[in-house]
């Protein structure tokens, strides 16, 4: 991961009153998912 990668994360998570490790947890299991699933993301 780049660092303006990882502060973005940071931030996102912040955002969303996650710590970045779940965020980053999050993400890989959203990895996972049939790609279809992945556009509920934004939602």
């Amino acid at each position: 991961m780049t660092d303006p990668d990882r502060r973005l994360t940071a931030r996102i998570a912040r955002d969303h009153g996650l710590t970045e490790q779940a965020l980053a947890k999050a993400v890989r299991e959203q990895k996972r998912k049939p790609k279809g699933d992945r556009m509920a993301v934004g939602e």
